[in-house]
């Protein structure tokens, strides 16, 4: 096992006691990080009804777009009332009333989890403790760095990255936010996450390292447009290194109280000593029509997502992703399967209850091309959503509030899925198939592993400090990494806290 290195630990034991312990002097005007635990409120609270005005599938948020409308929201059921008094007494979302030019504010969150599954011999602990620094500039302009620190981070194989004292350390957030009227820009490493979906997104999720972006943004009544221009990390092999560089844009439509739609389309390209191109950090420009007309070419892809809330309590949701769609029929490379993605759920809520459902379905070689570089990852994590391709996935989560501090929920999940992997080599099969006969293939793809897993939590969530919880749960795994006749099957558990605090000072 594992131990957390001692000097680390007292860095951040020296920095909780010199920053004190001031609740009430948070900065205002800055992002709130997507992995916080306030979104599963927040969401929670949209499905109840309130936060009319806020786009669940477009994060992260902005603390002014939201505060506003939560100190104003007027309960009408106790569950909605401690969300609510959850949400604006924690760290994040606390300000001071006094209003000065500028302030200085530090926060620390700390994520701890001990974990043993069937199988081991010893509970692995899991210490995942962020520091952030923050500056505000009348309340539009901000500047905000994350360290990140985790002391089993480099056990995992995709992490990329240097291995410091038995732990992983690496700046999570660097940005600086200007937000004046209708307008948004962010220049540095940031969040971004666009699309409906629970438990993931499929075009641009957070399942990645955050991103080190160009962000800007316009928002009028019922239309917001972004657009982002991003460097991702290289990637070698055939002998060279390839640079990598992403574009997206989105439009997001309110047309109705109860209705939103967006759109959004993404273009991944690189090479050998390839420099971002200019054409691509036109925000209004069609990329799949640029890309399609040369020179560079590059991996487009295309997403339009909805979120309906026909009555109160009740919220419907979908994505589609389009990868590649085969339209014409003039050659054996016309038989291509289609690769594309989708994902729709509900959620729905009564008194106590909130309950969600979810599938997702992406078919083999989506997110990827024949060229290496292209691969639709960052830092060996993909891009879009979390299981990669050639996958479905069904999704149920249940919650019930014993009290206001006690929650309880149970989870199922059914994964199935195939051989087919964003960073296996893109084959062609279909290239093989005589003049005049059709190819086809089944959907998962080859060995297809099966997952079904059954867990089951009890979160305490007393105070503006943190919450604490426990889960218990059920695997089974057929067909092990695509392996027929590898089975698995087994318990596991997990103990863990949420804690965080901070300090803020005016300038």
């Amino acid at each position: 096992m594992k131990k957390f290195p001692t000097k680390v630990l007292f860095l951040y034991f020296a920095y909780s006691v010199f920053s004190g312990v001031n609740f009430n002097s948070i900065l205002f005007a800055q992002y709130i990080p997507t992995y916080h635990w306030s979104y599963e409120y927040l969401e929670q609270l949209k499905v109840r009804g309130y936060l009319n005005d806020i786009n669940f599938s477009h994060r992260p948020f902005l603390i002014q777009d939201i505060q506003p409308d939560l100190q104003k929201l007027t309960p009408s059921h106790f569950v909605d009332n401690f969300l609510k008094q959850h949400i604006i007494s924690s760290t994040l979302f606390e300000s001071e009333s006094k209003s000065t030019n500028a302030k200085l504010s530090t926060q620390l969150f700390i994520q701890n989890n001990l974990n043993r599954q069937t199988g081991q011999d010893v509970w692995l602990n899991r210490f995942i403790p962020r520091g952030r620094i923050l500056f505000n500039f009348k309340d539009n302009l901000s500047v905000v760095n994350t360290v990140l620190t985790d002391n089993r981070l480099d056990d995992d194989p995709q992490y990329l990255g240097k291995q410091q004292s038995g732990a992983a350390s690496f700046m999570e957030e660097a940005y600086i936010l200007y937000t004046p009227d209708h307008f948004n820009f962010l220049l540095g490493r940031s969040f971004l996450r666009w699309g409906p979906g629970q438990s993931g997104t499929l075009l641009l999720s957070d399942n990645s390292r955050p991103l080190d972006q160009l962000y800007a943004g316009f928002h009028y009544k019922w239309l917001r447009f972004s657009f982002v221009t991003a460097t991702l990390n290289p990637r070698s092999d055939s002998g060279f290194v390839a640079g990598r560089y992403l574009s997206t844009h989105r439009l997001d439509i309110h047309p109705l109280k109860n209705l939103w739609f967006g759109i959004s389309e993404a273009i991944l390209y690189g090479g050998e000593n390839k420099a971002p191109e200019l054409p691509y950090h036109n925000p209004v420009i069609f990329y799949h029509g640029v890309q399609m007309n040369g020179p560079t070419t590059g991996n487009t892809l295309g997403s339009i997502d909805f979120s309906y809330y026909p009555v109160r309590s009740l919220h419907f949701y979908g994505e589609l992703l389009i990868d590649d769609i085969q339209l014409e029929k003039t050659g054996p490379g016309d038989l291509e399967p289609n690769e594309w993605g989708m994902l729709i759920g509900a959620q729905g809520a009564y008194q106590r209850f909130f309950v969600e459902t979810e599938y997702v379905r992406i078919t083999n070689r989506t997110y990827k091309t024949a060229y290496f570089w292209e691969r639709y990852t960052h830092r060996n994590e993909p891009l879009g959503y979390y299981l990669g391709n050639d996958f479905d996935h069904l999704w149920i989560r249940g919650n019930y509030w014993l009290t206001s501090s006690i929650r309880l929920q149970t989870k199922l999940q059914f994964i199935r899925r195939g051989e087919g992997r964003i960073d296996t080599p893109f084959d062609t099969p279909w290239m093989d198939t005589p003049i005049g006969q059709n190819y086809s293939e089944p959907f998962p793809t080859g060995v297809v592993e099966t997952t079904q897993r059954f867990q089951l939590e009890l979160r305490w969530h007393p105070s503006r400090f943190g919450f604490a919880g426990m889960i218990a749960g059920h695997e089974n795994i057929e067909n092990v990494e695509n392996v027929a006749g590898v089975n698995s099957s087994g318990w596991y558990f997990n103990f863990g806290f949420w804690f965080e605090f901070g300090k803020s000072w005016g300038i």
